[in-house]
């Protein structure tokens, strides 16, 4: 084994590799510890050898932790400009501190702090540009497949589209851009104008209120009478709206008109637009919240709710109502289709009003309810239907 001593300040000994290893872990210290102060082990004099070139290593000595394989010396200054940008000290440390790549590292994040403090810039740019337009709901910034990007800012006032960038939210552009940035099934993605792109980022004018108003995306899909016309709206409280709603069929968030309760933040809806709706553009991705009323005979809250269905949804034999039998059983179909109710449960209450309208006024009504049950009872249901798209 030769040995010489370099400008390192430390002895450099040519010594071939050997299956005894010394500690990479370096720590450095102002006093001469008797004990190991991570341990309380007792430490013994040692030394580390640091590769300086291929095959030559710096011998340096210190106290060593046999437990914790920590050396720890006096020198950590010397120590550092061994290790720093000295590959051949990969896997090396001193006090914790990798520095093989030191100057490649503090680049990188210099650079790092660099693009960070420009995103901070364009961010405060975009919040900026979302404050001056008054019924801005969001920005959804967006990368087309042929490397440009844009920013389209999301409006609930079309008085406030004045540019290309700026689109309302019911707008097929706007329903486009709101698909791809909301919708699970979309994954970030869309085209326009033939282009394709992928979401990269949303910002909202208020940062601590990280959603869109109310009434533009259904969350709760609640079927109540009268929503969506006029009719429903008999105070200042309420108001006609478009509200978007998620098309499974057509992949993409579709209008159709609600009325929204400013008290409640809700939205309703009428089942003859829902139906509307599903018969247009398929079924939905949310099922409709159907309000529980009042019925006759004691039914637990399972039957109770799913007589309403069927009530909300429109079902009735009675002459008031004037449904055709192809009305009625249509209706019928369209529950099981859409996987709202089971034919079984819907045979269950069809059985349920035939036993409890037994009395001689009800024969036509019982005569109706027996040809829809075996109608039902025989229906091949079929969810699909309203999930294929339409041409």
């Amino acid at each position: 084994m030769k040995e010489n001593v370099r400008n390192t300040g430390y002895r450099i000994i040519k010594q071939p590799n050997s299956i005894f290893r010394t500690p990479k872990s370096i720590v450095s210290t102002k006093k001469d510890p008797e004990f190991c102060p991570q341990c309380s082990g007792k430490l013994e004099q040692y030394h580390a050898l640091i590769p300086v070139e291929k095959k030559m290593k710096a011998d340096v000595p210190g106290l060593w932790c046999r437990k914790c394989d920590k050396l720890y010396v006096k020198d950590g200054s010397s120590i550092r400009k061994l290790l720093k940008d000295n590959s051949l000290a990969k896997g090396y440390t001193l006090d914790g501190e990798e520095l093989w790549n030191y100057t490649n590292r503090k680049r990188k994040i210099k650079q790092k702090n660099k693009r960070k403090k420009k995103m901070n810039q364009i961010f405060k740019a975009r919040l900026k540009k979302l404050s001056e337009i008054p019924s801005s709901e969001v920005m959804i910034c967006v990368h087309f497949e042929d490397k440009s990007y844009s920013d389209y800012i999301i409006v609930s006032n079309t008085n406030d589209c004045i540019s290309n960038e700026i689109i309302h939210y019911s707008s097929e552009m706007g329903r486009e851009l709101i698909s791809a940035a909301y919708a699970e099934q979309r994954e970030s993605s869309g085209t326009i104008n033939g282009k394709n792109f992928r979401v990269t980022q949303c910002i909202y004018p208020h940062p601590k209120y990280r959603q869109l108003s109310d009434y533009i995306i259904f969350t709760d899909l609640i079927i109540r009478p009268d929503g969506g016309y006029s009719s429903s709206c008999k105070n200042g409280q309420r108001e006609m709206v478009h509200t978007l709603l998620y098309s499974l069929s057509t992949n993409r968030y579709e209008i159709i008109p609600s009325t929204f309760d400013k008290t409640t933040g809700e939205c309703f809806v009428d089942i003859g637009l829902f139906r509307n709706y599903v018969n247009e553009y398929g079924r939905p991705n949310l099922s409709p919240n159907f309000e529980v009323r009042e019925v006759y005979g004691p039914m637990d809250f399972d039957e109770l709710n799913s007589e309403s269905v069927l009530k909300c949804y429109g079902y009735s034999v009675s002459q008031a109502e004037g449904l055709s039998t192809g009305e009625r059983q249509e209706l019928l179909a369209e529950i099981v289709d859409l996987e709202i109710l089971t034919v079984k449960k819907v045979v269950t209450l069809l059985d349920f009003f035939i036993q409890t309208h037994a009395a001689p006024k009800y024969i036509e009504a019982r005569f109706k309810w027996e040809s829809d049950k075996k109608y039902i009872q025989g229906y091949n249901v079929n969810p699909q239907r309203f999930l294929i798209a339409r041409s």
